[in-house]
């Protein structure tokens, strides 16, 4: 976005127009961190999980000349291991929710996120958790009425939603954290 002040603006002109009143405009806090959202117009920031920038020691690094990308291919497409491992890549779960919620706080409001897991296997490092693993209670209840990313991005292995694998595991688990079961 070029001129994100002077976009927030025509956005809240057109709202405030077509009675529906102001907007609450919260950007998305991913590759540009620790910007005041006021500065640019919004309300407030939307702490992106997870985030690349506080990432643990990968638990799996494929050396291009060590591992073979051929057998990992052959590996992936037989249904032995995620496509993740395609992308050199594995980080592990718990590691990140700590340093997650070790992140020094800011000035500004933000939103604070959890996340189950990721896999941007089209290249960016991937997320491992297990059923066990996912909604480790101070992360989630430290996120209590905030976000949880995501409900259903499916394409990059970061869902709440019951699936064939885990069943409802992910959203029992939320569940219970938050104490609304």
């Amino acid at each position: 976005m070029p001129d994100p002040a002077r976009t927030a603006a025509i956005w809240r002109g057109r709202a405030i127009r077509a009675g529906i009143g102001d907007l609450y405009l919260a950007r998305v806090e991913s590759f540009v961190r620790n910007v005041d959202p006021k500065t640019i117009g919004f309300d407030a920031a939307i702490e992106f999980a997870p985030d690349w920038h506080v990432l643990p020691a990968a638990r799996f690094h494929r050396q291009r000349w060590n591992f073979p990308a051929k057998i990992l291919h052959r590996l992936s497409r037989l249904g032995l291991i995620p496509n993740a491992y395609l992308s050199d890549r594995i980080y592990p779960y718990d590691p990140l929710a700590r340093a997650m919620l070790e992140k020094l706080a800011v000035h500004y409001r933000r939103c604070r996120c959890a996340t189950p897991r990721s896999d941007n296997s089209s290249g960016n490092p991937a997320l491992t958790s297990t059923n066990a693993g996912f909604a480790p209670p101070s992360w989630v209840r430290e996120k209590r009425s905030r976000i949880v990313n995501a409900w259903n991005e499916w394409a990059e292995g970061n869902y709440l939603e019951p699936d064939r694998l885990w069943g409802r595991t992910y959203l029992e688990a939320t569940a219970h954290v938050l104490d609304v079961v």
